[in-house]
């Protein structure tokens, strides 16, 4: 695995998003109503458009959820889309903040320091 590949894909391990007008999160790809991602959740690889965005199945006041995933409603009970910008928060930082000093203390403190030299 290239580097920049590492890197990136180890930041997206360890980021969840709050949603905000939700038109960056990935709807099937990323974190934002999970502690991992809904294609994970539902067991959908190969059948899910990796362009979705949450706006997509936000209807502007209720939820438009695919039907492979109606049996779990549960998890986009407690989420609202709203006016603010979508965050992302990085689990490894008290702040939730990205910062490079917390990617730094966790790359060089784990055994992918070997890909930093």
């Amino acid at each position: 695995m290239e580097l920049s590949n590492f890197i990136y894909s180890t930041i997206l391990d360890y980021t969840y998003w709050t949603v905000g007008t939700s038109s960056f999160i990935n709807f099937w790809n990323d974190k934002w109503c999970s502690t991992t991602s809904l294609a994970n959740i539902a067991g959908l690889y190969d059948d899910v458009s990796i362009s979705d965005t949450v706006s997509q199945f936000w209807t502007g006041c209720d939820w438009n959820i695919p039907l492979s995933l109606q049996q779990m409603p549960h998890f986009f009970n407690h989420i609202m889309v709203r006016e603010k910008q979508d965050f992302p928060n990085w689990i490894l930082n008290e702040s939730c903040c990205f910062t490079l000093k917390s990617a730094k203390t966790f790359f060089l403190g784990t055994k992918s320091s070997r890909w930093l030299g």
